[in-house]
């Protein structure tokens, strides 16, 4: 059998004080720093990441110097980043790389290490960024195409199967949920891959869909880089 034979854990973001902490060490900012930017004293920021203190009525300022989703960070629903993009989430994508006023959307294709070196979905992508862009529609401006390398996920038994070669479309701004397809970075790998997402407490799981792949055992750091929405394939 072809096994993924590194162990890893899902970095899941729970609590306030979890998605504090990683969102300022995101941001590059210390306590003092942050505490400083928003008007409050260190030790606020302190007793927040350390779950002495459960809310604060600064979470909008906290959320706008960190650049993320004051509802993601007050209570952990929505999406993660903020959209500050000229056009809408809902289905506008991205510009025409030509530089025209083609109103179908269009989301950039890269490859799996392109995909792998994103640390935030921030920022949408600009025209520069791929050669090759995909029409998709019903997706924010920060998502992307994913080209499917291998077969790990195409199913020897029918059912739900993503073939290689196949390309995806990923939302870096949904939270994964169990059953999801999710684009995953594991520590000490420049790509990422694609994997079913497989929660069974207090264990998780990225499970490929063929049979012949043994499924990752998430107990060390991974990054969700996104969930796949849709997947898009030429048929021969």
């Amino acid at each position: 059998m072809n096994a993924d034979r590194l162990t890893y854990k899902l970095h899941w973001v729970s609590d306030l004080k979890d998605r504090l902490r990683e969102a300022r060490k995101e941001a590059g900012l210390t306590q003092s720093q942050l505490s400083q930017a928003v008007g409050v004293k260190q030790p606020v920021i302190s007793d927040l990441e350390q779950g002495k203190q459960r809310s604060t009525a600064s979470i909008v300022k906290i959320a706008n110097v960190l650049n993320v989703n004051a509802s993601w960070l007050d209570s952990g629903r929505g999406a993660r980043n903020r959209i500050d993009h000229p056009l809408s989430a809902a289905g506008k994508g991205h510009q025409d790389p030509s530089g025209s006023n083609n109103a179908l959307p269009r989301l950039p294709v890269i490859n799996s290490v392109t995909a792998g070196q994103r640390r935030s979905a921030a920022n949408p992508f600009d025209p520069g960024d791929a050669d090759d862009w995909e029409v998709v529609t019903g997706l924010s401006p920060h998502a992307f195409v994913l080209r499917v390398e291998g077969d790990s996920m195409t199913s020897q038994r029918g059912g739900m199967s993503i073939p290689n070669g196949a390309k995806v479309a990923v939302e870096p701004n949904e939270p994964p949920e169990n059953g999801s397809i999710v684009v995953a970075k594991l520590e000490g790998t420049k790509a990422v891959t694609i994997k079913k997402l497989v929660v069974e407490p207090p264990y998780n799981f990225l499970m490929p869909l063929n049979e012949l792949y043994d499924r990752i055992s998430v107990t060390e750091d991974c990054r969700i880089v996104g969930v796949v929405k849709k997947v898009i394939q030429d048929l021969r």
